[in-house]
């Protein structure tokens, strides 16, 4: 009798174990549904031992998606900066409309143009060969339908750029201000123009310069303009003689109310002119002397062209990163220096540049201490036998290969350094520079967060 009671019991949980075991046999007999209404499987105990999942084990989710930035995606934009007409001191008979339309139907995405400002508010052109019996084609007279058509080129030069514009081509006006002591200057985007040669500008200071730059366009000022540094240390019409401290823009000072606004510095030019290399420059070249002084400050590839070969294959070329090439798009890419330059007769080429996750042009400032990738790769052009140098501070080489890819790792502390990347032909020469990337520690996280 004593075990007649546990026996019954035994036998009683035996018979439920086998009906609940036949029940999930048959998915019949389960309290909970899922979305489709099917009962639930009992859940699978985690392996915390290290052993690999059974096959179709799902208790462990997929990992997340890596990041992908949004600048990934976007196009390069190829364009051509700095161009000139016979509104200035090109091509005698031209205006804004051939170099737009040269450029429009060579399918380039945007043409930034920049007359000189010197002769846009004279009806003349500037050529040395007016200097001839040409010199009457070199007049721009009234006409009925224009009575101020040689005095007011600038505005002309503004309504050209609209109507040239269409939905796969951009057209900017821009001006260069020309000082034959300091050095010239391409703004672009502004409502206002300055002639270097009616003001102290030429020869005696660029406080005007600045000053202008920083004005409100509402009375007249070019706080609505963004600026290049033209062909550094071609203009030394005092220091080819003696020693000029205004040479190169007063040898690149430092002008933190104009930084921000400054987007970028020639490296290539004209049909052959490596201006990083050329013009007396610096070991480090121009462009980390710039740097170096604290400016911030992308490459250009500028035409500057003066005859009719406006965005041919072997003028030089500048790219932008955007997500379109309407004029907004354009400015904010300069603004974020997303720009390379590409040397003449490379217009094929197209390079990336990147910290982790944070595309060239940009100001990373993660912990100190932190690791950083550098890499940099053509993707497209790359010359044969040519490589690639990371150059930083003082123009120093930090990293180079040859091939078209190139990785570099470098520790994040308090001091700021800037690098960008270089590509080189087989002979040695640059035919293409990135904008920089600038490192220095603080508590900013990456574009991709902690995922990246």
């Amino acid at each position: 009798m004593l075990f007649n009671k546990p026996l019954d019991d035994s036998i009683g949980i035996l018979s439920r174990a086998i009906f609940l075991s036949l029940c999930l046999l048959v998915s019949g007999c389960g309290d909970d549904e899922d979305e489709a209404g099917q009962g639930s499987p009992a859940p699978t105990e985690v392996d915390t031992t290290g052993g690999a999942d059974e096959p179709g084990n799902d208790s462990n989710p997929p990992p997340a998606a890596s990041c992908v930035p949004e600048w990934m995606g976007y196009p390069h934009l190829v364009g051509s900066i700095h161009e000139h007409s016979g509104y200035s001191d090109g091509e005698i008979g031209t205006t804004p409309v051939d170099y737009f339309l040269a450029g429009r139907e060579a399918g380039l995405d945007f043409m930034a143009s920049s007359d000189h400002s010197d002769n846009l508010r004279l009806p003349i052109t500037a050529n040395t060969d007016c200097l001839s019996p040409q010199l009457p084609e070199c007049i721009q007279p009234p006409t009925p339908e224009s009575p101020l058509v040689g005095v007011t080129k600038w505005e002309a030069t503004g309504a050209i750029a609209e109507g040239m514009a269409d939905e796969g081509f951009t057209a900017i006006r821009g001006f260069e201000w020309t000082s034959d002591r300091f050095g010239h200057i391409n703004v672009f985007f502004s409502q206002n123009e300055l002639n270097a040669k009616t003001s102290d500008g030429y020869l005696l200071s660029m406080e005007g310069f600045w000053l202008w730059f920083g004005l409100d366009p509402a009375i007249g000022g070019g706080s609505d303009g963004l600026l290049v540094f033209n062909h550094p240390g071609r203009e030394d019409a005092i220091h080819s003689n003696i020693p000029d401290p205004a040479y190169t823009f007063n040898d690149f000072e430092f002008r933190p109310d104009a930084a921000e606004r400054a987007v970028g510095i020639e490296v290539f030019g004209k049909s052959s002119d490596a201006y990083d290399v050329d013009n007396g420059a610096p070991p480090e070249g121009w462009y980390a002397f710039a740097l170096d002084r604290g400016w911030r400050l992308g490459p250009v590839g500028a035409e500057d062209e003066h005859g009719t070969a406006w965005a041919q294959p072997e003028r030089a070329k500048t790219i932008l990163i955007a997500p379109d090439n309407s004029k907004q798009s354009i400015q904010a890419a300069m603004l974020q220096r997303r720009m390379y330059a590409l040397a003449q007769n490379h217009n094929n080429l197209r390079l990336s540049f990147q910290a982790d996750d944070e595309l060239m042009g940009s100001e990373f400032s993660p912990p100190a201490g932190t690791e950083i990738e550098l890499l940099g790769r053509v993707d497209q052009g790359m010359p044969l036998g040519g490589g690639l140098e990371i150059v930083s501070n003082a123009g120093e080489v930090v990293a180079q290969v040859v091939g078209s890819s190139l990785t570099h790792r470098v520790s994040v502390d308090e001091n700021k350094r800037w690098y960008y990347l270089r590509v080189l032909n087989a002979e040695g020469q640059p035919v293409a520079y990135s904008s920089p990337i600038w490192l220095q520690a603080g508590t900013q996280e990456s574009s991709c967060g902690s995922e990246s």
